[in-house]
């Protein structure tokens, strides 16, 4: 009777055993799946910002000037006509970063973020006219001294 225990019990002791290591490979399965996920994830995006970055080099969006009126910064822009300008209506815009470059800061400070759908306002062959009216919330309009402008996908 006691070696039937003894073979119930060690049955038991392998049991827990193979149950506790299928469970510590299971574990380590979905923390590698989900580690690869994320790795992938930041490869797509990466593509995708370099996309973006070619259709700015090839749109070459620049802005020409911009005047202060009513609290908000009106910014008159262009951008090479394309033909790809239909084909990114819908999956892109103008992004217009206002900066403030301090002589006492080496980085520029950034005062708005504001953007503008790629429907232009006025088109000739070879440009497209855009105007946007960027509204500062916490700082003045009078801080900007620079605007960058590049193409961002949706």
């Amino acid at each position: 009777m006691t070696r039937l225990n003894e073979t119930v019990t060690g049955f038991l002791w392998g049991l827990g055993f193979a149950i506790s290591s299928v469970l510590v490979y299971i574990a380590f399965l979905i923390y590698a799946n989900a580690g690869i996920a994320y790795k992938n994830q930041m490869v797509i995006e990466e593509l995708y910002r370099e996309d973006f970055a070619s259709y700015t080099k090839l749109l070459e969006p620049e802005v020409l000037n911009y005047e202060i009126a009513d609290g908000a910064i009106w910014i008159n822009s262009r951008a090479k006509e394309s033909s790809l300008r239909s084909y990114l209506k819908e999956r892109a815009f103008l992004r217009f970063t206002l900066l403030n470059e301090g002589a006492e800061s080496v980085k520029p400070n950034l005062i708005s973020v504001c953007s503008q759908e790629l429907v232009a306002e006025h088109s000739d062959e070879e440009w497209s006219y855009y105007q946007t009216k960027c509204s500062i919330e916490l700082n003045s309009p009078k801080d900007v001294n620079r605007i960058k402008v590049t193409i961002a996908g949706k």
